[in-house]
């Protein structure tokens, strides 16, 4: 989904790189898919800046944003809960962010031996 077209001139938005790992993931992605160029051409459209998800997903759904790249888990909820928002997955692929999880438990009592005088 190419967002440098000169008609979304004004109407996405977008999360800018340093507001976090998930954002710089993207931007890296769409350095090695679209080209280091796509930020140059996608500055004619005069995208509005954002300083994470969370503002530009409420911008999208009270309409001020017409597109743009969000994470799943930063506008599903809205959709969930009625908003009039449409996901889109393009065709260039999205970046995956992969997460570990590690359960932790309780350490065993160190058993000591006991001295008895």
């Amino acid at each position: 989904m190419d967002l440098t077209k000169p008609q979304y001139d004004k109407l996405t938005g977008q999360v800018f790189a340093q507001s976090g790992g998930t954002t710089w993931t993207r931007i890296m992605f769409e350095r090695q898919v679209l080209g280091e160029d796509y930020w140059a051409k996608q500055t004619a459209t005069h995208p509005i800046l954002y300083p994470s998800g969370a503002p530009m997903s409420d911008a999208v759904v009270r309409g001020e944003v017409g597109l743009g790249p969000l994470l799943y888990n930063a506008i599903h909820p809205k959709q969930k809960e009625g908003a009039p928002v449409k996901m889109v997955f393009p065709p260039e692929g999205v970046p995956v962010n992969p997460y570990a999880r590690r359960g932790f438990q309780r350490p065993r009592p160190i058993r000591t031996p006991q001295s008895f005088i």
